[in-house]
């Protein structure tokens, strides 16, 4: 066990970090090294992520709410244009062709025959 911990450490000691961060200039991981500074890297990195956090729930979850209502909204309708012409084509009854394509229809969008129809 010892001779692979002296290995293990000498392979570490190898690596250089210092060397390969300074070459990349990636400013996150120098702030791990660097003592005086770095904790400014960390800062603005943490204040980013809790930025994005704040836009993502604030601003695009709900954005991204609308969209998909509207996306079921325009499926149902077009899924509605597509049964009315199939059956159309399919010789069905007015009426008939009006009460199936009225199931699709909200409660409160759906009207009697004697009403006239809402503008």
């Amino acid at each position: 066990m010892a001779k692979l911990g002296s290995f293990a450490s000498s392979t570490f000691k190898s690596l250089d970090f210092r060397r390969v961060s300074d070459r990349f200039d990636v400013k996150f991981h120098r702030s791990l090294e660097l003592d005086d500074d770095g904790s400014l890297f960390m800062a603005t990195a943490l204040l980013a992520t809790l930025y994005g956090a704040l836009v993502a729930n604030l601003f695009c979850l709900p954005i991204a709410d609308k969209l998909h209502g509207k996306l079921l909204d325009e499926e149902t309708n077009r899924t509605l244009i597509i049964d009315g012409i199939l059956m159309i084509r399919d010789s069905k009854s007015p009426t008939l062709v009006r009460e199936m394509l009225l199931a699709y229809l909200p409660e409160k969008h759906r009207h009697e025959e004697g009403e006239p129809v809402p503008a």
